[in-house]
Formats: structure tokens, sequence, C-alpha cells
């Protein structure tokens, strides 16, 4: 399966095995196209209740027609029962964050600084077991139980495991929960370039 073929081009291909091919490849495009349409309706539909009912960053209605009538909740003629309820929404602590050194900063001012964990780490590049021997040991004798996390980017380990696929060399697929997935995608049709 190497060529790729128009819808009139597709040689010695049984006429009917042809028109599955074709069939199921324009049910794949319209199927997509509805989905599409159905994403921007529910996204539609989201932005309307967050204008009702408030969320992230957003004051909504209903929020600010209780305030009005000086409640925070109310019981509705049906049985149910709406209130004014109030979430956090806390910055980034990522390692680059510009909120982090000051929010860290502002936990051990306020007396809350037993909140905030500290990891030590060191880089020690690829091939390092030597290293991390020897580290280990002095972070014992030190009082210290280290904890080693190693890890391999996710799209280095999947270059990695087809390059092996590629020279044939066996791997437990299901031992080392490995997915292996074949589809088919529809691409629209290129638009001709305006000149």
């Amino acid at each position: 399966m190497s060529s790729t073929f128009g819808e009139g081009e597709v040689p010695q291909v049984h006429t009917t095995i042809k028109d599955r091919i074709f069939t199921l490849a324009h049910e794949l495009r319209d199927f997509k196209a509805k989905y599409q349409e159905k994403e921007a309706e529910l996204l539609a539909i989201k932005t309307q209740i967050e204008a009702i009912r408030g969320g992230h960053r957003t004051d909504g209605s209903l929020p600010s027609a209780l305030k009005e009538a000086g409640v925070d909740g109310l019981l509705l003629p049906d049985g149910s029962f709406i209130k004014i309820e109030t979430a956090l929404e806390m910055p980034s602590m990522a390692k680059d964050s510009e909120y982090r050194p000051k929010m860290i900063g502002f936990l051990r001012v306020s007396g809350q600084g037993g909140v905030v964990k500290t990891e030590f780490k060191i880089l020690l590049g690829k091939d390092t077991q030597r290293k991390v021997e020897i580290l280990q040991r002095w972070a014992y004798r030190l009082g210290f139980q280290p904890d080693i996390y190693e890890t391999v980017h996710p799209a280095t380990l999947k270059k990695t495991i087809e390059e092996l696929q590629e020279q044939n060399t066996p791997i437990p697929m299901d031992e080392l929960n490995i997915r292996e997935y074949v589809f088919a995608d529809f691409e629209e049709p290129k638009k001709p370039k305006k000149k």
C-alpha cells in the first residue's frame, strides 16, 4: 500500500471494494464536518452558560441578579436551589512561572512556609548510572532519602520504539503498554491558489 490514486484511477481493484472505499471516505468526511459543527454549537452553548452562571474570570448575570436582590441563594418553584459559590484560581507554580517566587515568599512571610515542598534536582544527563549511585550514597550519609526519577521525553521514546521496529527488534508491546493504532483520515481537496 504505497500508492495513492484518484477516484477514477484505482487499478485492478474490484468495483465493490472500490465503491466501499469511496463510500467510507465520503462518510468519514461528512462525519468530520458534522463533528466540527457540533463542536461550534457546544462552544456557543458553553459561552451562554458561562454568561449566565459566571465562571472563569466572568461575572455571570445570575450571580449579579442574586447579589442585586441581596441574597446568596434562592429556592426555585421546582424545588431546586440556586446559590452563589466562590472558587479561587491559583497562579501556575511551574518552575518558570513569574508568580512562583512571589507566592512562596508570601506563604513564608504569612507563616505558611510549611506547605512549600523543596526538591533538590541535579541534571545528570544520559547514561549516568555510576554518578547516580555515588550521589545516592552521599545523600544517605547526609540523612536524606533520595527519590531517583528517570524519564524519557515522549517524542524521543516514540522515535526510539519506531527505530527498533524498523530494525525488527522484538518489543513486548503488551508488557510495555504500547498500543499500535491503524486508522484512516480524510483530507479535504486542496483549493487552487488564487493569483
